[in-house]
């Protein structure tokens, strides 16, 4: 929440959360960002960095864009605007190589941001740990709700759900499933999660828009989230 003194204050971001907020929409300007593709994440980091000193704050998520933007801050010498990270969602895995090259690359980023929000008190240690980024520039912030301005009617549906991207044990819940008389739809956009599994025919695997994700968790006889 802004107060009064605030009412004046220019808010760029790129986060579509800021279609569902009223606040937001009062302060801040939305520019939509594309999170997947080199070309076009650099494309919309550009869009960012040449308006970054037309407004008094950049609000932006943790997708390849935003690293992107936050970089070119980093390490071009112009004026560098205030800027927040959130939805800080990160993983410290893969080979040696691959994590030391992605710490570099976070402790050159940091350069250009402020603010990093996280949903959990025990990611500010883990974070800067893992990372090599200062504890001070961590800030815990509540989980939202996005739910704003869609309307819903709940249902018990003929079908069960289950969703996300990240740290969701599909592979168990399938297993769990498979001889069931009954049809899971998974709401997920990440193929890799499923490489290496055998796809039940009662199983439906596909992408969906925030308002159809909405809509399929309201309509579902059990939404299931497998952690």
């Amino acid at each position: 929440m802004m107060d009064e003194g605030r009412e004046g204050m220019r808010i760029l971001t790129n986060h579509p959360g800021q279609e569902q907020s009223p606040t937001w929409k009062r302060h801040s300007t939305y520019l939509p960002v594309a999170r997947m593709g080199y070309a076009s994440s650099i494309m919309s980091a550009l869009k960012l960095y040449g308006l970054r000193n037309a407004y008094d704050c950049v609000v932006i998520g943790a997708w390849r864009s935003d690293f992107v933007f936050g970089l070119l801050q980093g390490i071009l010498p112009f004026r560098k605007a205030p800027a927040i990270m959130i939805d800080c969602l990160w993983y410290d895995t893969g080979t040696p190589i691959k994590r030391h090259a992605r710490r570099l690359f976070m402790k050159i980023m940091d350069r250009g941001i402020d603010r990093y929000c996280v949903w959990a008190t025990r990611e500010i240690e883990a974070y800067s740990r893992a990372f090599g980024l200062p504890p001070e520039k961590f800030v815990f912030v509540p989980y939202h709700t996005t739910i704003n301005g869609i309307p819903l009617e709940t249902c018990e549906g003929d079908y069960l759900f289950s969703g996300g991207n990240f740290q969701r044990d599909y592979s168990t819940l399938l297993k769990a499933v498979r001889e069931l008389p009954v049809r899971l739809e998974i709401g997920c956009t990440r193929k890799d999660l499923f490489e290496d599994i055998e796809i039940p025919r009662n199983v439906r695997i596909r992408g969906y828009s925030h308002k159809d994700y909405l809509k399929m968790m309201a309509g579902c006889r059990i939404n299931i989230v497998p952690l």
